[in-house]
C-alpha cells in the first residue's frame, strides 16, 4: 500500500502544479485586457474547423486532410464545412467504410475545386454538375469502343 501511494503522490502534485500554472496564466491575460477579441474568436473558429476536418478524415490517408484543409478550406470555408458535416452524418447514420469516405471526400473536394472554389455547393445547378461530369468524359477519337452501341 505504501509503495502505491509513493508512486501516485508525484502525479497528483504534477497535476496540481499544471492547474495552478494555467490559472495564473489566464489571470494574467484577464488583467491585461488588451488582446484582440476578433483574433481570439478567429483562432477558436479555426481550431473548431480543424477539429471538424480531423474528425471527418479520421483513419484516412493524410491526402484527404490535405485536400480539405489546404485546397478547399482557404478558398471556400462553407464547402469545406459542408463536406465535414456530410461525412459526419454519414458516419453516424450508415458507418461507411474508410474507402467510401476517402472517395467521397476526394470527389467533393474535386467538385469544389473544379469551379475554382468560387461556387458554393448550395448554389450548384444541374448544368454545373453535368459540366463537372462531362469533364471526365473521353472523346470518341480517344476511346472509340466506349461509344459503340
Amino acid at each position: 500500500m505504501l509503495h502505491n501511494n509513493v508512486k501516485t503522490a508525484p502525479l497528483l502534485k504534477a497535476k496540481t502544479t499544471s492547474t495552478n500554472t494555467i490559472t495564473n496564466t489566464s489571470t494574467k491575460n484577464k488583467n491585461k485586457n488588451n488582446y484582440n477579441l476578433a483574433a481570439v474568436s478567429s483562432n477558436f473558429d479555426n481550431d473548431k474547423i480543424r477539429r471538424k476536418i480531423e474528425n471527418a478524415v479520421d483513419g484516412l490517408p493524410f491526402q484527404c486532410f490535405n485536400f480539405l484543409h489546404n485546397r478547399v478550406l482557404p478558398a471556400n470555408k462553407e464547402n469545406a464545412l459542408m463536406i465535414c458535416d456530410y461525412i459526419s452524418s454519414l458516419k453516424s447514420e450508415i458507418n461507411p467504410s474508410d474507402r467510401y469516405r476517402k472517395n467521397t471526400i476526394i470527389l467533393l473536394c474535386t467538385f469544389s475545386t473544379f469551379f475554382k472554389n468560387t461556387k458554393q455547393f448550395k448554389e450548384t445547378t444541374r448544368e454545373d454538375l453535368l459540366s463537372f461530369l462531362d469533364s471526365y468524359r473521353k472523346l470518341e477519337s480517344i476511346d472509340p469502343l466506349c461509344y459503340v452501341a
